[in-house]
């Protein structure tokens, strides 16, 4: 007997009514799994590449359909593909494929140089693997999707001024969705360029950006390059502060992502010297002494005889003859002179801002749909008077406008949080039904199996009544005296000695026997 049809007599003995029963059960079960089955062939989505515009996204859906990868185009520029695909695999074939970033060529280009290039094609060749490179390197940075670098090297000449003949460059950024760079990575990339490029100045190289934003004039704006980050850093700091300041108390208003702030913060790094001196007249009697000069005269003069003239009185050995009468006149005079400087006081004060505040601008959108308040002048004076008393901006400084937020890829990406939490939910669906299904057939089984025992047991209940009343009248209508008993008679009460101690092996064994 083979395994179809010991089923097959399996399934026939079972009553009509259970035959009904585990029909129901496997229609139900088999709807079950091909319903699961059909939820998990279709694919979940997941976002390959989103804020591309519209000449990118189509150069990599040219590419997927060519790969046959199934996607979905969604808001934003956005690019799905089925969950079941990598995309970091993806990201890398569509690299290769040149749709995907900006392919450049570096210093393979080198390698490429025909027999009979110029000395002006490879300075050409040399400034484009240069270019190449650069933009390679600043394209691996954090939060850049890729990067382009043009330099300009004026040709050296005896007749060209210095000035002119250095070179120059410029970095055209294309930022990652929704990324952004601090004044650090600019001046990172500034410098790293100049480095790059012999006698290339940081501030001769212009960093701009995908959005026409002019990030190097941000740098510079703030000074010399190496003390660009720490004030624009400050700046940015109190501007976050703001904003974290004024989102998180009117979001309990107004509810979670009801609110965007846009402060503007202007900081005064003036540094003003004063200079005061001031000079007092001066007078005889006070100032500043420079100079002093004393000068005396004394004269003395005598009167009377003198030597007696001659010869005599001139030829050694002298001699002299004292007058009879002498007198003598004396003259002193003594004059002072003071030079004196002007009294002079000098004054030197300064004045570093260093960093103050000097002005604050705020922004506010409130979403007109999330908003419990409703829009009108008396609201808009009063958010601005609680924000200028929280801020210290002017009410003046202080825009509030209700709008409209745009929600699309919001939309979007809750639509993909729910069918992820809906797949979520089908596939522990499934497996619950499918062991709720197995623990009924158990069920089922067992309640059958119990059936089946209990009909066994009273088929042979009756089986042996009938029996005992067999061997009643059969001993009833023996005489009384004693008779041999033949061996059929003999294995008979045996067997129902047996019956009376061991009933359940006698219910297996007729049931082994009614099976067979």
């Amino acid at each position: 007997m083979n395994f179809l049809e010991k089923i097959k007599d399996y399934w026939d003995n079972f009553p009509t009514n259970q035959k009904i029963l585990l029909s129901i059960l496997a229609a139900v079960f088999l709807i079950i799994i091909i319903f699961f089955i059909i939820l998990n062939l279709r694919p979940n989505y997941q976002v390959l590449i989103s804020g591309v515009d519209e000449q990118q996204g189509g150069k990599i859906i040219s590419k997927l359909e060519e790969m046959n990868i199934p996607y979905k185009v969604g808001a934003g520029g956005s690019i799905m593909v089925p969950e079941k695909y990598n995309k970091y695999e993806l990201w890398m074939k569509l690299a290769l494929g040149g749709v995907l970033g900006n392919q450049v060529t570096g210093y393979e280009l080198l390698q490429k140089q025909s027999f009979g290039a110029t000395s002006y094609d490879k300075q050409v060749n040399y400034q484009i693997a240069i270019e190449g490179e650069l933009a390679r390197s600043i394209s691996t940075m954090k939060g850049i999707q890729y990067a382009r670098v043009h330099i300009v090297m004026p040709a050296r000449t005896y007749y060209t001024p210095a000035e002119q003949s250095k070179p120059k460059a410029s970095v055209l950024l294309f930022l990652e969705p929704g990324a952004s760079i601090d004044s650090n990575q600019v001046r990172a990339i500034m410098e790293f360029v100049a480095g790059a490029v012999q006698n290339l100045d940081p501030k001769d190289v212009k960093v701009v950006d995908n959005y026409s934003h002019n990030l190097s004039a941000q740098v510079l704006a703030e000074g010399n390059i190496a003390d660009a980050a720490t004030k624009f850093d400050l700046k940015r700091k109190i501007e976050e502060y703001y904003t974290q300041k004024i989102e998180d108390k009117l979001q309990v208003v107004f509810g979670m992502g009801a609110i965007v702030v846009l402060p503007e913060v202007d900081l005064n790094w003036q540094k003003i010297e004063q200079e005061a001196r001031n000079v007092q007249p001066v007078n005889k009697t006070s100032g500043i002494v420079v100079s002093e000069q004393k000068e005396t005269e004394e004269k003395t003069s005598y009167s009377g005889t003198s030597n007696v003239p001659g010869v005599d009185s001139n030829v050694p050995p002298y001699t002299t003859q004292t007058p009879d009468n002498q007198g003598s006149d004396t003259y002193k005079n003594s004059k002072s002179i003071i030079n004196y400087d002007f009294n002079e006081i000098y004054k030197k004060v300064t004045e570093d801002k260093n960093g103050e505040i000097a002005n604050k601008s705020i922004t506010i959108f409130i979403d007109e749909d999330k908003s419990p308040i409703p829009k009108n002048e008396t609201t808009i004076a009063q958010i601005k008077t609680a924000i200028s008393t929280a801020t210290g901006a002017t009410p003046s400084n202080i825009t509030v406008l209700f709008t409209k937020f745009n929600k699309d890829l919001e939309a979007e990406y809750q639509k993909m949080v729910e069918q992820s939490k809906r797949a979520k939910t089908l596939t522990i669906i499934m497996v619950a039904s499918i062991i709720f299904m197995i623990f009924i057939a158990l069920f089922v089984i067992a309640i059958i199996n119990v059936r089946k025992k209990q009909k066994a047991r009273k088929t042979i209940l009756e089986r042996k009544k009938k029996l005992e009343e067999a061997a009643t009248r059969i001993i009833e209508e023996i005489e009384p005296e004693e008779v041999e008993l033949t061996e059929e008679q003999k294995s008979f009460e045996k067997l129902a000695k047996i019956v009376d101690q061991s009933l359940d092996d006698v219910v297996e064994i007729v049931k082994y026997w009614i099976n067979q």
